[in-house]
């Protein structure tokens, strides 16, 4: 037996191996290759195709095809392939406790807070915090991080001059 005679049993053990691999990739596409590769094993069994250029090329056709055919309906039974969690990091740093480095005011951005692991300037959002004082988290401008004492009741955040020019939140 030789290799030309049992080219069919590499197209479908390639063919296996890419819908295996899937599972490892995210994107829902190598499995269609994967299938290509399997179309072109029968094909090549049934001796449709003797030139192993051409096996190449249907191939990549056949696997073309079954992704513009079959992605969509693919991507309906299982929705998770692509999910995308929104992820907003407002929301995830509201609320954090920050230790006071230097003294926040809320009329300048002199003060420093530590934010996981890191030092941030700060500004306060009420009244003034000291050195050595925990900060809650509030919100985030650029590199500034805006804080108020734990508890304070804060009615209104207000915006830095340059985000109220832009108008970002």
């Amino acid at each position: 037996m030789d290799l030309y005679s049992v080219r069919y049993i590499l197209w479908i053990a390639a063919g296996l191996f890419l819908i295996v691999f899937e599972f490892f990739v995210p994107g829902a596409v190598v499995i269609f290759f994967g299938m290509g590769a399997l179309v072109t094993g029968v094909v090549v069994w049934l001796d449709l195709i003797g030139n192993v250029y051409l096996e190449f090329l249907f191939w990549i056709a056949a696997s073309m095809l079954l992704v513009l055919l079959l992605r969509q309906q693919i991507m309906r039974l299982f929705p998770a392939i692509e999910k995308n969690d929104y992820f907003d990091e407002a929301d995830s740093l509201r609320g954090q406790v920050v230790e006071v480095l230097d003294a926040v005011a809320s009329h300048h951005s002199d003060g420093r807070v530590r934010y996981q692991g890191t030092s941030y300037q700060a500004r306060a959002l009420g009244q003034s915090i000291d050195k050595g004082e925990q900060a809650e988290l509030v919100m985030r401008e650029n590199l500034l991080l805006i804080v108020k004492r734990p508890g304070e009741v804060v009615h209104s955040v207000r915006q830095s001059p340059a985000n109220q020019q832009t108008g970002a939140p």
